[in-house]
């Protein structure tokens, strides 16, 4: 009996192998880049300050690793990205991995370490800059401001 169910275990591995066998790495949906401009950025009247501090925050403590406009770098992903749309990595995502740093999980540019010195109001100005972002470029987002 249990060499039946050791064959079957191999069989699975074989046909899953096999299934999986030429298939490539997920590829980056085509959205465009974005191009805020706080002139003329879509954001309400009431989140303007947000996202401008937001913005600001951003280029200090993100953009090193994500590029200005979250479209990535060598060393960070982009975070316009369907893997950072709100129903895959919600805004509390965001939080956990800026205040508690991530393992990596899509990409292989090593874990991310916690953000120093950012509170979470400040993380919640970054949300809400890079959830513009991704609405400006075309995501189907609702920015957290």
């Amino acid at each position: 009996m249990i060499t039946l169910y050791c064959l079957l275990a191999v069989v699975c591995c074989l046909l899953v192998a096999v299934g999986c066998a030429g298939m490539e790495a997920p590829t980056p949906m085509k959205y465009k880049t974005p191009t805020p401009d706080p002139v003329d950025s879509p954001v309400t009247e009431e989140g303007s300050d947000m996202y401008m501090s937001g913005m600001d925050l951003f280029r200090e403590n993100c953009a090193v690793c994500h590029g200005d406009k979250a479209t990535g770098s060598d060393t960070g992903p982009p975070l316009i990205h369907e893997y950072y749309h709100t129903y895959h990595h919600p805004d509390f995502a965001f939080h956990a991995a800026v205040m508690s740093g991530v393992s990596a999980h899509h990409w292989e540019y090593g874990p991310m370490p916690p953000v120093p010195g950012l509170d979470k109001d400040e993380v919640e100005k970054i949300i809400c800059y890079v959830r513009s972002l991704q609405r400006d470029s075309g995501m189907p987002v609702v920015p957290a401001c």
